[in-house]
């Protein structure tokens, strides 16, 4: 028995509701020989999970369905079944499975997934995928689709969807991320042969030097180089010698430039801290993220402190001139339709009255910082609850009250769209101080109107009294 002389033909993952086939789900496997083949000994892996086969045949050119036991004798009638304990696994958004042959080796192996339907409406369930072309072995997506027979499935008969399908396609990359200054991430289009796909010479930037090859899956890796990449420079990683199952070879550049995060690529933008009594808004806390920048910024691994409370982000990206919403994770999908939320756990803190918020990069360097106040909303009525407080200028970001104020949206605020107050309100006036006093015979408290540059708030140079020393600050 060799490789594909068996086949992987149809899986029955979501079977719910059905269209007329017993409500179960199902494994079919194809004889692609003109001669029988027994199973005896054989394993299926589905995920994690192994599944031994008792005695059986698949006869010449026929089908075998793969079931559970309580589905084996519904399933009689279309051909026929072996039953398997503990048949499950098959998840509904996808999974891994191989065909062993009593010996261990690999008879078939694919990864199925929901996008496999290439139908919105077939992969809400009760249709099975189907293979194809059974004698085209090293395709993947592009050798599967939902069953278009009425019942739902064919298990035990010939594929509703069966037709020749050689692939004669390279593979394509369909996935490309700049996952740090010197790690990139790749996904192909379909299953890489492995030779090719962890082949170090097949990625190469000029002038850098690939130092780890991470395997992912059979489709996707992650490069790691020696040397960080040049802020702002455009690069080119050239890919080539990657090939599919079925000997296709890619050969790609891809262009991307990587940039370095600095302090206001992103900043704070807009908070409703006390939601209630809402104006339209969901009735939940939320923060605004601006990106100031004209390409994307990945936020993942970046941590946002809200008084003495410090939340994670997961994996996220603002695209470009761009809003990002956070909120709490039972808060994320009311936000969804306002645009790109993202729920954090713990998100809490807000207080009515202000609290100061800090925004840290994955290196823990601040991206933006500011301590709100229920004076910023410079309105009485709104500050009692319902309206967000929005920045006024997002390019001013050396302003605290003067350059926010409440939302004039009927909802009480704009998340993931431009602020309802947003115009230019450069700062071109000092600092003021607006408290001034005596604390002891010899110390003085200054409070000031607005953030101060610490290098010029530390600096004892700039306080001075006649005849007398300043000992500390």
């Amino acid at each position: 028995v060799h490789e594909h002389d068996v086949v992987i033909n149809e899986i029955m993952a979501d079977e719910s509701p059905t269209q007329g086939l017993p409500e179960y789900e199902y494994i079919e496997l194809y004889n692609t020989k003109n001669y029988p083949i027994s199973v005896e000994g054989w394993k299926l892996q589905i995920g994690s999970k192994e599944l031994l086969f008792t005695s059986d045949t698949i006869q010449a050119n026929s089908y075998l369905i793969l079931c559970s036991h309580t589905s084996k004798e519904e399933f009689l009638v279309y051909g026929d079944v072996h039953s398997l304990s503990s048949f499950s696994g098959l998840t509904n958004s996808g999974n891994n499975l191989k065909l062993l042959s009593a010996k261990g080796e690999t008879i078939d192996e694919i990864t199925y997934s929901d996008t496999w339907y290439q139908s919105e409406e077939k992969n809400n369930g009760g249709w099975s995928l189907e293979r194809i072309d059974p004698s085209n072995t090293c395709s993947s997506r592009s050798n599967w689709s939902a069953s278009a027979n009425a019942n739902g499935g064919t298990p035990g008969q010939i594929n509703s969807i069966r037709t020749e399908n050689l692939d004669e396609e390279a593979p394509n990359v369909i996935y490309f991320k700049l996952v740090s200054e010197n790690q990139l991430s790749l996904e192909f289009s379909e299953m890489i042969d492995e030779t090719t796909l962890l082949n170090p010479e097949n990625y190469n930037i000029q002038g850098n030097v690939l130092k780890e090859l991470i395997f992912i899956s059979t489709q996707e890796v992650e490069l790691q180089f020696e040397n960080a990449f040049t802020d702002a420079e455009p690069m080119n990683l050239h890919v080539s010698g990657i090939s599919d199952e079925c000997g296709n070879v890619l050969d790609t550049i891809l262009n991307f430039v990587y940039h370095e995060v600095h302090q206001h690529d992103v900043v704070i933008n807009e908070i409703m801290a006390d939601e209630s009594p809402s104006q339209g808004l969901p009735e939940y806390e939320y923060i605004e993220l601006y990106n100031t920048k004209s390409y994307p910024i990945s936020v993942e691994g970046w941590k946002l402190q809200i008084g003495s409370k410090e939340l994670s982000f997961s994996s996220d990206t603002i695209p470009s001139n761009s809003y990002l919403i956070l909120c709490s994770n039972s808060a994320a999908e009311s936000f969804s339709e306002f645009g790109n939320a993202l729920g954090v756990s713990n998100f809490t803190g807000l207080t009515n009255t202000g609290n100061s918020l800090r925004l840290l990069s994955v290196n823990g360097e601040a991206i933006d910082e500011i301590t709100y106040s229920d004076t910023w909303y410079q309105s009485e009525e709104k500050s009692n609850g319902g309206w967000s407080i929005e920045r006024i200028d997002p390019s001013n970001t050396c302003s605290s009250r003067s350059n926010w104020s409440a939302s004039v949206s009927k909802n009480g605020g704009t998340p993931g769209k431009i602020n309802s107050i947003r115009a230019e309100n450069i700062d071109e006036e000092a600092p003021k101080v607006i408290s001034f006093r005596l604390k002891s015979e010899n110390h003085l408290s200054l409070e000031f109107s607005e953030m101060i540059n610490e290098l010029t708030l530390l600096n004892p140079e700039n306080y001075k009294l006649q005849a007398n020393v300043l000992k500390e600050i």
